[in-house]
């Protein structure tokens, strides 16, 4: 089967699962109408936070066409963002929560998330198997376009035991060099050169930057590491003009629980660089 169609039958297979879901509560007797509402108003599924981040559907999961009145309402979309945000860290009186809010459902100019764009990202936080033992390895991801379909890739790779292998690497004054002349002694200086190893990347071009995914890569190739689990996964979006925030999956009873904004800040165009870089180094460079 190609990538194509078993994506469908996920999806399709999802879709059933959702809709049995909410069937099974509004019609079963035994839920206490708390747990309910509770149930409905809580984002189960990253992809309901967009559509009820956007307006396209309602606290009980009923989904809206373009064609609908209450479409990206911004009602519906104030009444949703009242709840979207983690209470004990951004509770409704925070200035910041109150400016981000009033800027995305602006009446003029309102703003919507995306899908299928760019500057959304995964971060799993990962546990592998190491010759150390267990060791926590951050993992980031981004969601890209092929042969009609989409995946996740993975696009940065976070561990400590990378960040020391290379700590001259951000270095940019007192660099070893190669003379210009070494061309003319066959590279005999090579051995001055790369016995210092921990000066090592002095020697690669000015563009040169420390892939870590190759890293990452390389040792799970060679049998390094070994996947163990999956800790904890969260979202940074970059896609509302001069904010950053993050989606985090908040399990405690109540209505304020499931995929909530659990941190929001105001950025400027070079801290949104920032952002990108560490993200998504080899596009960003």
């Amino acid at each position: 089967m190609n990538k194509i169609g078993f994506l469908i039958i996920a999806i399709t297979m999802f879709s059933w699962a959702e809709s049995w879901a909410q069937i099974s509560v509004n019609n079963g007797s035994a839920i206490d109408p708390a747990d309910e509402a509770a149930l409905m108003a809580r984002n189960k599924q990253v992809g309901q936070f967009f559509k009820r981040f956007n307006g396209e559907e309602d606290e009980k999961g009923k989904r809206y066409e373009p064609d609908n009145r209450k479409y990206r309402d911004i009602k519906l979309r104030t009444n949703y963002l009242e709840l979207a945000f983690e209470e004990r860290r951004l509770p409704a009186d925070d200035a910041v929560r109150k400016e981000f809010t009033e800027y995305v459902i602006n009446k003029n100019n309102p703003k919507f998330l995306d899908i299928y764009a760019a500057a959304w990202y995964a971060e799993a936080d990962v546990i592998f198997n190491t010759e150390k033992g267990k060791e926590n390895f951050i993992l980031i991801l981004k969601r890209e376009q092929e042969n009609g379909g989409w995946k996740w890739v993975v696009t940065n790779v976070f561990n400590a035991n990378y960040d020391a292998l290379f700590p001259e690497a951000n270095k940019t004054e007192n660099k070893q060099f190669l003379h210009p002349l070494s061309h003319e002694i066959a590279f005999m200086n090579f051995k001055k050169a790369f016995d210092k190893n921990n000066q090592v990347t002095d020697y690669a071009q000015n563009s040169f930057f420390i892939d870590k995914t190759a890293l990452f890569f390389y040792d799970i190739k060679t049998e390094k590491i070994k996947f163990e689990m999956v800790n904890q996964v969260v979202f940074h979006f970059l896609q509302i003009d001069n904010w950053y925030f993050k989606l985090e999956n908040i399990e405690k009873p109540g209505l304020n629980a499931g995929w909530l904004i659990s941190s929001v800040s105001k950025i400027t165009n070079d801290e949104k660089k920032a952002y990108l870089h560490a993200f998504e180094p080899i596009s960003n460079k």
